[in-house]
């Protein structure tokens, strides 16, 4: 059976189980991004809110931003959908 959106979509309000698994994989593909984008909100607001970004290591954040953006860009140039790798784009 395909699992695709067109056929999933015309079977609504019953999804198969494909379908239904589909669905739940990519709303928990979507909850994953959005909590991530949360992910940095306390440092990033202690940083404002002192001013200052004393106590963070700058090889820490270097490796951090090296590390994810390999991961984001090896997926994009792969093709895979967003909700695969979009934790690693927004963090």
């Amino acid at each position: 059976p395909l699992v695709t959106p067109s056929p999933c979509l015309s079977s609504l309000p019953f999804l198969s189980r494909p379908c239904l698994f589909r669905l739940l994989a990519k709303l928990i593909g979507i909850a994953i991004i959005t909590l991530s984008c949360i992910n940095k909100a306390p440092v990033l607001r202690n940083i404002y809110k002192s001013k200052s970004v004393l106590g963070l290591s700058p090889t820490s954040t270097y490796g951090e931003v090296i590390m994810y953006s390999n991961a984001a860009f090896y997926n994009l140039r792969r093709g895979n959908p967003f909700t695969a790798y979009g934790e690693t784009f927004m963090v």
